[in-house]
């Protein structure tokens, strides 16, 4: 576990889980951390990409939703989570509220094949949704 004081090495690649300590400071977790399948999961950081629009950020938002290997994910009451990149061409860390797919949809005929997916990036300056 480490704080967000303790940023993880510069231009490497490292990704893992968030969650609060009793004084509701965000420890970060790595991915590989045991722990990470005990604690409460509010969220996820990623370090060593350039932007937040990297495919890799958005995979690994995908898998922190619809894994089903993470117990414990703690949402909002609006069903957010939280993101935090430390983006080699920044210096701080930048946090970004996503909001994942709403609650089921209504028995009926579906809008399209396949499941639907509907991510929103709400704290960004983009909005970018992707569909399946």
């Amino acid at each position: 576990m480490r704080s967000l004081s303790s940023r993880p090495p510069q231009g490497s690649r490292q990704r893992g889980f968030l969650t609060m300590d009793q004084t509701r400071k965000l420890l970060l977790l790595l991915e590989s951390d045991p722990k990470s399948s005990n604690l409460p999961l509010i969220g996820l950081w990623l370090s060593g990409v350039t932007h937040v629009s990297n495919p890799q950020v958005w995979s690994w938002c995908l898998r922190f939703l619809f894994s089903s290997a993470l117990k414990d994910r703690v949402f909002s009451d609006s069903g957010c989570f939280l993101l935090v990149v430390f983006a080699a061409t920044h210096r701080a860390p930048q946090f970004f509220q996503c909001r994942g797919p709403g609650p089921a949809p209504a028995p009926g005929p579906a809008p399209g094949p396949g499941p639907q997916l509907d991510c929103q990036l709400l704290t960004a300056s983009q909005c970018v949704t992707l569909y399946q």
